[in-house]
């Protein structure tokens, strides 16, 4: 009996693992709907062929398996899309491995489609403890289903006439039954906990993007004002008695103010608009010109020189994502700078790799604070800081498969050495 159960215990553990696979393809980057159902139905899939596969006998006529527990979460998850091709799975698998079994299948398909059709819709809508307690209900009723058939057959067969202990439908019972519910609810408890995570950093990421759009409005809204004063000035002279050689010469420097004001303006939307699920290849210099240009007006305001020295490199990934990262080192490093100071950037290029260099003279960090750096809420800013900022650039840069080092001193400014894959744009 021990060896039985811990068979089924192996299984269970493999489809918690093939979901924990199935989560972190979700996670990895925004997915379509479509894309989700389908990866729903691989997921599901894996688990029901496995688990067909890799039957336990619990008595000599009775050999049960959990393909009812992914067969739940796919119909459950995916609806009546994802719950009749995995019928159609089921069936056909169980078709060719043959036995009298073949009649339980067919009742359950036909079970979960109907389950799917009742409750795939409203099930989503649910809280967790909800969701969690109708899941193992359902389970409940498909495995007391298959049991009531096999006894069925087994009472046309002569099996409880002839020798099929009552001890043994007992047996039967609680493990098949039990062991089936039980596991419906701890996979879909690690389902939607999982799914929790991923809506929360998601949710981070874009609050974070928001925080950080608030912060340069400040700045640049000052930057605006400055040439739009510039042009009014030039136009109130351009009322008084002045040559047709002087008005050109103030319109040209009027244009070119208004110009530079649109151009700050554009740069702002860019980085406003919401992020785009997109990987693409793209020039780091370009885009660390465009963090400059944004973050410029920041940095006057803080009396920090901006320093650069940048040479062509590409790399893949989400370039807003890419842009936001850059924008929260460099705002972080700026604001680190409390009496004036400079912050660097740079490029070095390497064989298969670029490492892009932001350095601040400011304030720095002790090692301690250096090993927390990324961590939620975690802020040498005290009041000001949330500490999210740092972690969403973790996190983007490792999505992009890169590293970030961080090199620091108190009182000595602190090193950001952001490391990514170089591609080569040839062969793009």
């Amino acid at each position: 009996m021990k060896e039985q159960v811990l068979f089924l215990f192996n299984h269970l553990l493999f489809i918690l693992v093939i979901l924990f696979i199935y989560q972190f393809w979700l996670d990895r980057k925004q997915r379509t709907e479509k894309e989700k159902k389908v990866m729903l139905f691989v997921y599901t899939s894996i688990c029901v062929l496995f688990s067909m596969t890799f039957t336990v006998p619990l008595t000599d006529e009775f050999i049960v398996d959990l393909r009812q527990i992914p067969l739940l979460i796919g119909v459950l998850y995916g609806g009546i899309q994802t719950a009749i091709p995995l019928a159609i799975l089921t069936l056909g698998y169980r078709f060719m491995l043959g036995g009298v079994g073949i009649v339980g299948a067919i009742s359950m398909c036909i079970s979960i489609i109907i389950i799917s059709l009742i409750f795939s819709k409203r099930y989503l809508t649910w809280n967790i403890r909800k969701k969690v307690i109708w899941s193992m209900f359902l389970a409940l009723y498909a495995s007391s289903l298959i049991l009531a058939i096999f006894i069925i057959l087994s009472s046309d067969k002569g099996f409880l006439e002839n020798g099929l202990p009552h001890k043994d439908i007992i047996y039967i019972f609680s493990v098949f039954v039990l062991f089936h519910v039980a596991g419906t609810g701890v996979v879909t408890y690690a389902f939607e906990k999982i799914n929790s995570i991923i809506k929360m950093k998601q949710r981070i990421v874009q609050t974070e993007k928001i925080e950080l759009i608030s912060h340069l409005a400040a700045s640049i809204s000052h930057e605006v004002r400055n040439p739009l004063t510039v042009s009014r000035g030039f136009m109130q002279l351009m009322l008084d008695d002045v040559s047709m050689e002087k008005k050109n010469e103030y319109v040209s420097i009027s244009i070119k103010e208004l110009d530079r004001a649109e151009q700050i303006i554009s740069d702002y939307l860019t980085f406003a608009k919401p992020l785009e699920d997109r990987k693409e290849t793209f020039d780091v210099q370009q885009e660390c010109k465009r963090v400059i240009e944004v973050i410029r007006p920041l940095a006057n305001m803080h009396a920090v020189e901006i320093t650069s020295q940048l040479s062509s490199a590409y790399i893949k990934g989400n370039r807003q994502s890419f842009q936001q990262c850059l924008l929260n080192i460099t705002k972080n490093g700026i604001e680190a700078i409390e009496d004036g100071g400079v912050l660097h950037i740079e490029i070095q290029l390497k064989k298969d790799s670029v490492t892009l260099l932001i350095i601040d003279s400011g304030k720095g960090m002790s090692d301690q604070q250096i090993k927390r750096l990324g961590e939620p809420y975690f802020t040498t800013k005290g009041a000001k800081g949330t500490g999210l900022g740092m972690m969403v650039s973790f996190s983007i840069i490792h999505s992009m498969n890169g590293f970030i080092q961080v090199k620091s001193e108190p009182g000595a400014g602190t090193r950001f050495e952001v490391t990514l894959p170089l591609i080569n744009e040839k062969l793009e």
